[in-house]
């Protein structure tokens, strides 16, 4: 347990923020294609990728129209579609109020199919897409930060979690791992404890 936090918490630290340099990279997917209004929803950003049976899919993040939109942004709702493009079906739809801040696909699990990276303002969400169903293989809050990380050198993306159960502390920082086709928890440490260990290494 204490190995693997040494070895993430340096790879983190020389990756510059493992998951939030992923919001720079995905500058991209934020600008969408020619708007598609509809039910009172406009695009706010979208992604689109190609599953291992060449099945084309698009995820689109889109947020509700309305009065309040103008001045609280943050409280407007949100809405996650992810449509199969080549037969226009909805595979997947939910609507959050947590403030989406990006978006991406990634393979995570080294099984050649692109699994769905969300990132919220208050959690990290990740789903599992095929060419007709989507389903959560992981949905954490979490209070400080979430980042995705190779332990495995392999191609098995672990996932790192720091929260707690109040803003002011204590906080942990639990691993979560691809077991049994989902994401789950395997370790956990106290992370002022998890911080000394960074900082006496990097000395």
């Amino acid at each position: 347990m204490r190995n693997f936090l040494i070895v993430s918490a340096i790879v983190c630290v020389t990756a510059s923020g493992c998951i939030k340099s992923r919001a720079i990279t995905n500058e991209l997917t934020k600008t969408p294609p020619p708007p598609v209004e509809r039910e009172g929803y406009s695009p706010l950003m979208f992604t689109t990728w190609t599953l291992a049976d060449k099945t084309t899919v698009e995820a689109r993040i889109e947020v509700l129209k309305t009065p309040s939109q103008q001045s609280k942004p943050s409280s407007s709702a949100y809405r996650l579609l992810i449509k199969n493009t080549g037969s226009n079906e909805t595979v997947f739809e939910q609507t959050s109020y947590d403030r989406p801040i990006s978006m991406y696909a990634r393979d995570l699990n080294d099984d050649w199919n692109d699994e769905l990276i969300l990132t919220w303002a208050g959690g990290i969400e990740i789903l599992s897409v095929g060419s007709h169903t989507a389903t959560s293989i992981l949905d954490e809050s979490y209070r400080v930060d979430a980042a995705l990380i190779d332990l495995s050198g392999r191609g098995k993306i672990d996932v790192l979690i720091t929260t707690g159960d109040t803003g002011a502390g204590p906080f942990y920082v639990t691993r979560y791992a691809w077991q049994n086709e989902k994401y789950t928890s395997v370790g956990r440490m106290r992370y002022d404890i998890f911080i000394r260990t960074v900082m006496g290494l990097a000395k």
